[in-house]
C-alpha cells in the first residue's frame, strides 16, 4: 500500500501537479500537528495506515492560527523550555488579528504573554506550575 501511494506522489511532481513532498512514516520521523486523532486527521492517517505525504504548494507554506514553538537547547535557571522573545513576535504579529487573544496553554514564565501585552494584544496562558509562574 505505502509503495503503491508513493508512486502516486510521484507521478504529481513528474506531472508537475505539486512541487514536492515528504512522507512521514511512523516511529521514523517527527509528526506534524501533533499525534493526537482527536487533533489531527494526519494523525489518524498515520494510526491506520503507518505513514502520510505532506503534499507541499507551489504558493508556499500558509501560516496557520496554531503554531507549535519548539523549546531551544537554551536552558534557564527558572524553566527548563524557556525561549527568547523574539520567537513568538511574528506568529503573534501576523496571526493575532487586533480584537484577538492569545494562548499560551503552557505559560512557563509567561515570554509570549509578555510578548502579546507588548503588541497590545491579550493574552491567557495557563500553567499547572506555580513555580515558574513566580520565577
Amino acid at each position: 500500500m505505502a509503495l503503491t501511494e508513493l508512486n502516486n506522489v510521484l507521478k504529481e511532481v513528474e506531472a508537475g501537479l505539486i512541487p514536492d513532498f515528504r512522507m512521514v512514516i511512523q516511529g521514523e520521523n517527527r509528526v506534524t500537528n501533533g499525534d493526537s486523532i482527536r487533533l489531527s486527521g494526519r494523525a489518524e492517517e498515520l494510526q491506520a495506515k503507518g505513514f502520510y505525504f505532506l503534499k507541499y504548494s507551489r504558493e508556499g507554506s500558509l501560516l496557520g492560527d496554531v503554531w507549535d514553538i519548539v523549546e531551544s537547547n537554551r536552558k534557564s535557571s527558572s524553566h527548563y523550555a524557556g525561549f527568547p522573545s523574539d520567537l513568538v513576535r511574528l506568529p503573534i504579529a501576523v496571526c493575532c488579528p487586533n480584537n484577538g487573544i492569545v494562548l499560551d496553554p503552557f505559560v512557563g514564565t509567561g515570554t509570549t504573554c509578555l510578548v502579546a501585552a507588548s503588541k497590545w494584544k491579550q493574552s491567557i496562558g495557563i500553567e499547572i506550575n506555580r513555580d515558574y509562574l513566580l520565577s
